[in-house]
């Protein structure tokens, strides 16, 4: 029995409830008695101008309860009951008391008939002594699985007086009224309109079953910046881009819309989260659990406390309760369950941050296409250049052709048409996140969620109003059981001369000639580029503001440095491709660094250049415009991961180039 009650009255409620159930399947039950003690739960909060007073609340409890013997007898369901006031052009008659109401029909306006599996009951209208009367209907359709809201433009044809021979007041309770029936002619040249003329009346429709959980197909990070394009014109940059790609699958019916979140920068140490939750216990924090921790913590404590609970008497029993309350809460609130992004999940100091977004997928108003809505509150990314991209994909996990994407700036949106078209609402989409940097964004994790009946009303006020929780149906966050985390290994030749000057390291001797820079300076702005700037160490602390205190990020970094020479052919003959030997210079095994700290990159920089100086001094490698032609420093630079608490390589650039000719003597 699905009791809207109080809670002060629901177990009395209940058991008059299911006796009157037990006696109505044995013939000798009043149907009335079972509905007359339901309350009625109104679709939006009591602050909403769409909620209903008390009187409201009587009539439409009394309209509910006659829609219920219905129920009963055709298995009919009521959708939602629709109600206005109704003002009067003239002065009502004194003495009117509450003998009169009208009976009547609601109709389209343009007179057409409604379409097949709308109903629409017959209301009654008192007519009170003085103010607004009330108009109440229901309104019902066969297919609210595919039907979410409907906009009607309805009338009011009154039909009828039906005039009371005593007041109510003299009617036994649950006895009828005497009354006579006086049928009108043409009481109107136009049917009073609902509502303003020209305004339809907006109908939501709640579908009262609860959705099925999302499935997450796949995810994957790829290296290369996949659709989106990268603005920098650092080649580092670029070269460390990377994007994320995964597939969900659900039945999704117009009732519902896809909450999907992308976690980035996941501890993944294995003492991460135990540490933070002891500190958070030394702090007095509040403290949240995973699912199955919250459910083991609840089975050990129940037993104790329940001999507790069922002694009102106890001077335990307010203590008692006040744990089982923080027990049930822990369950409610755990964090397998609970959506992303809120402060529960966060961890510590950890620059974490979660992007949610919203999806929806529904079909057109005309043809047999549908299209994707995927939108975002605040931003597009908490990453500057990363863009989204969303498509449609066929059962066989191929996308659909033809697809049109769009974009305006709260959104993107997909259309397509599905061949063969959809089974069972089923919908499959691929989200992907491009021009990500492994450096600001080292793993991701994504997340779905399905939610269900989330309406939103405008008052005339323009206030946005939700309706209330208990018609939101959401399921569990379904998301993978570890983030993935990229590697990217890229082989790409990058012209160190050629990256953007930032600036002069402070260890390093002054410039050279034009386009000549001493080797300290071009180390350094390697250095510095790579981890110190470039859209690497600045955009991610801006980006992570709210969630770490932190104002620095260290980086492991291993350096490596060859040189490269072309081998002429026997004879003097020039060859387009010379062979071209790595002979190994020097080596700095990982190291941490500071990379907003140019002390610390300058540092570095002034040492590392020392050592290839002492090397090519002793092997006779000249600079500048003395040195061999073609000859050139590689460097082999791998930054490993800091933000994730792992020590695993990111990112490794082989081929980072410097000509002789390009450094100072």
């Amino acid at each position: 029995l699905d009791l809207m009650l109080a809670p002060a009255s629901a177990a009395q409620a209940f058991t008059q409830a299911r006796d009157a159930y037990v006696a109505m399947a044995d013939g000798r039950a009043n149907i009335a008695t079972l509905y007359a003690t339901r309350e009625i739960d109104w679709l939006f909060p009591p602050q909403a101008p769409f909620t209903g007073n008390a009187t409201q609340w009587q009539a439409a409890r009394d309209a509910f309860e006659q829609q219920m013997r219905a129920a009963l007898a055709t298995a009919y369901t009521t959708d939602t009951i629709v109600q206005y006031d109704v003002s009067w052009t003239s002065q009502l008659p004194a003495g009117i008391g509450d003998l009169y109401e009208l009976f009547g029909t609601v109709v389209p306006t343009d007179g057409t008939a409604l379409d097949r599996g709308f109903t629409l009951s017959s209301p009654h209208v008192a007519i009170p002594p003085s103010g607004p009367g009330l108009l109440t209907f229901l309104f019902g359709v066969n297919d609210i699985r595919d039907t979410a809201a409907l906009s009607l433009d309805l009338s009011f044809n009154a039909t009828h007086i039906q005039h009371f021979l005593a007041p109510a007041s003299e009617t036994p309770p649950g006895e009828a009224r005497p009354s006579i029936w006086l049928q009108l002619v043409n009481p109107y040249a136009k049917l009073p309109h609902l509502g303003p003329d020209g305004q339809a009346t907006e109908i939501p429709l709640v579908f009262r079953q609860f959705p099925t959980p999302p499935t997450l197909v796949r995810q994957e990070a790829l290296p290369g910046s996949g659709s989106g394009v990268s603005e920098s014109d650092n080649p580092l940059i670029a070269a460390a881009a990377w994007h994320l790609n995964y597939v969900y699958q659900v039945p999704l019916t117009p009732h519902d819309q896809i909450v999907t979140a992308v976690t980035y920068n996941t501890d993944l140490t294995v003492s991460g989260a135990a540490q933070t939750r002891a500190a958070a216990l030394r702090t007095g924090a509040p403290v949240t659990y995973s699912l199955f921790e919250a459910l083991a913590r609840f089975s050990a404590t129940y037993p104790v406390i329940q001999p507790v609970l069922t002694d009102r008497a106890s001077p335990n029993w307010a203590a008692a309760a006040a744990v089982f309350a923080r027990l049930v809460t822990d369950v409610v609130t755990n964090t397998t369950w609970t959506p992303p992004g809120i402060s529960a999940r966060a961890s510590g100091g950890l620059t974490r941050i979660t992007d949610v977004y919203t999806v929806t997928d529904v079909a057109d108003a005309v043809g047999d296409g549908r299209q994707i809505t995927l939108a975002w509150d605040a931003q597009e990314s908490s990453f500057p250049g990363a863009a989204l991209s969303v498509e449609a994909l066929d059962p066989q996990l191929v996308p659909y052709p033809n697809q049109v994407p769009g974009r305006t700036a709260s959104a993107i949106t997909d259309r397509y048409t599905p061949v063969p078209p959809l089974a069972d609402d089923w919908i499959v989409h691929a989200v992907e996140v491009a021009a990500l940097n492994v450096l600001a964004a080292e793993n991701a994790l994504a997340a779905v969620q399905v939610e269900r009946n989330l309406i939103e009303m405008t008052d005339a006020g323009g206030t946005s109003w939700y309706v209330q929780g208990d018609y939101v149906y959401m399921t569990p966050i379904i998301s993978a059981t570890q983030p993935v985390t990229p590697f990217i290994d890229n082989a790409t030749p990058i012209d160190v001369a050629a990256l953007p000057n930032q600036g002069i390291g402070t260890g390093c001797p002054a410039e050279g000639p034009p386009g000549v820079t001493s080797l300290c300076q071009r180390l350094y702005t390697l250095i510095y580029d790579l981890i110190g700037n470039g859209g690497c160490l600045t955009d991610l602390l801006a980006a992570h503001a709210r969630a770490s205190t932190a104002d620095s990020i260290s980086r492991r970094v291993k350096m490596a440095c060859s040189f490269q020479y072309p081998v002429a052919s026997a004879g003097g003959i020039t060859s387009a491709n010379p062979v071209q030997p790595l002979m190994p210079v020097t080596l700095a095994r990982s190291f941490l660094i500071d990379g907003s700290n140019p002390a610390q990159l300058s540092d570095l920089s002034s040492r590392y250049a020392a050592q290839v100086a002492a090397w090519a001094e002793t092997n006779k490698v000249a600079f500048g415009s003395d040195g061999l032609a073609g000859a050139q420093f590689v460097f082999d630079v791998t930054l490993y991961a800091e933000l994730s608490g792992l020590n695993t390589p990111l990112l490794r650039l082989r081929r980072l180039q410097l000509k002789t000719a390009d450094v100072a003597p």
